[in-house]
């Protein structure tokens, strides 16, 4: 099991929740007109992390035909996708080693993807993806993350579960300029990014996202980006 399978079961749930709720919203803000405009061009797409699939509804909705996978490294996680097991293959891999062929991949979509923002990440993302191939990542921005963690644990984040059981997830939150060096040694180039700050949070905001630091300058807490491979 991962440690995202010992949350999985509360994951969802914005009462208990709201700071994942809210990095959903702001996530699926960018997201999902990305999609949307992305798979008309596509045939084949790949979800990592996919947890409660992201792309799944929007195939649904449009009725685009291509061929979908939804992967996670949590097969509880991915338990949040089962009703979209017509549209798409469900697979349990490692988000840093697929199996997957090289280059089959139009569209690999990445939602609140810090437990695997490391560079052998983005080097299966390049494997993967065809020459000119999109890549839509999102993650927790370094200015929010960085007010909750220590120098012992700057890779982690701390789940409170329900029964106060206290479960660690890996983190990867880099600086901007590291993340971009990420990108550019895997060979991705960066097309667009789009910085979101707690302003852009029209429902019930959690206590973690109230600093006011955040609200006074207006500081990012989510980070989205389109990367396209080169060659």
């Amino acid at each position: 099991m991962t440690p995202y399978s010992f949350v999985a079961g509360e994951y969802y749930n914005p009462a208990l929740h709201p700071t994942c709720a809210n990095f959903d919203n702001l996530s699926r803000r960018f997201l999902e007109p990305e999609i949307g405009n992305a798979i008309t061009g596509a045939l084949s797409v790949l979800e990592v992390g996919a947890g409660r699939s992201i792309v799944a509804p929007t195939l649904e909705k449009t009725g685009v035909a291509l061929n979908l996978v939804l992967l996670d490294s949590s097969k509880e996680m991915l338990a949040s996708s089962f009703r979209w097991a017509h549209l798409a293959k469900l697979m349990v891999a490692d988000s840093r080693s697929t199996g997957l062929p090289s280059e089959s991949v139009d569209l690999v979509v990445s939602s609140l993807g810090d437990p695997y923002n490391t560079a052998d990440f983005w080097q299966e993302v390049s494997r993967l993806l065809k020459s000119g191939g999109c890549c839509l990542f999102t993650t927790p921005a370094p200015e929010w993350a960085l007010h909750f963690r220590t120098s012992n644990h700057l890779n982690e984040a701390e789940f409170v579960l329900a029964d106060s059981t206290v479960v660690n997830v890996p983190s990867f939150v880099p600086s901007p300029e590291e993340q971009e060096r990420l990108f550019a040694n895997a060979g991705l180039c960066v097309e667009e990014s789009k910085d979101f700050s707690v302003d852009d949070l029209a429902e019930p905001i959690s206590e973690k996202l109230k600093l006011p630091e955040l609200r006074d300058k207006a500081l990012a807490v989510l980070r989205g980006f389109r990367l396209r491979k080169l060659r």
